[in-house]
């Protein structure tokens, strides 16, 4: 971006013109002319043992919502959900 801001977050469409990132709070639609860089994340989102602390019910429970696949944030999702 022009202002040398930084975003993080997820790519979610991108073409010849545009990239769409989402984060937490908003999707922000960027001109590919207003970019400097694009670096991919280097380490995992996930935190580490993340599942150590869940039981065999709890990780039931978080796959068969990821399944489900249905996000708040506009345009985040699986396509056809």
């Amino acid at each position: 971006m022009k202002d040398s801001t930084l975003l993080t977050g997820f790519i979610t469409e991108q073409n010849d013109d545009t990239i769409t990132l989402a984060d937490r709070e908003q999707v922000h639609r960027i001109p590919r002319s207003g970019i400097r860089s694009i670096t991919p994340q280097s380490t995992s989102l996930m935190p580490e043992r993340l599942l150590n602390r869940l039981s065999l019910e709890e990780i039931r429970d978080l796959l068969a919502f990821l399944e489900e696949g249905t996000l708040s944030a506009p345009g985040v999702g699986r396509e056809g959900k």
